[in-house]
């Protein structure tokens, strides 16, 4: 397995990060055509992913779960390295369908999320971040 290693300047502080390939989150069911491609879609989308992983855990009775175990490896993959609830987020620049993967799997831990949308080459892409555990849950 390959690993891309960066430093990512978030709030003036930075952060050495490690990313892994395999943290994708190819299970996901996406609609096939979307009505708005900006950042209250993916907001809407990323909350409608919590949920079904939500109702998956109900149903199965535990939390080790096929989406909740991506949403934790996801995760894992750009966190704060000195604590779980600090402000993070992730790296590079994101199409649509990663917005929604990185935004739920941070609104897992930290209770939500940040979203910015802009351009690069001609191309949308979002920027998805956290402020904190502490932020979004007290």
């Amino acid at each position: 397995m390959a690993f891309q290693t960066v430093n990512y300047k978030y709030f003036e502080t930075y952060y050495y990060i490690v990313l892994r390939p395999s943290a994708q989150m190819e299970f996901l069911t996406m609609p096939q055509t979307t009505t708005l491609n900006n950042c209250e879609e993916i907001r809407k989308l990323a909350v409608e992913l919590m949920n079904e992983t939500m109702a998956e855990c109900r149903n199965a009775g535990h939390d080790n779960t096929p989406k909740i175990l991506k949403l934790k490896e996801v995760f894992e993959s750009f966190q704060s390295k000195k604590h779980w609830k600090e402000p993070c987020g992730y790296p590079s620049p994101l199409d649509f369908r990663q917005a929604i993967e990185i935004a739920a799997s941070i609104a897992w831990y930290h209770g939500g999320f940040e979203v910015a949308e802009g351009q690069r080459d001609g191309t949308t892409v979002f920027a998805v971040y956290s402020k904190g555990y502490y932020h979004y849950c007290g």
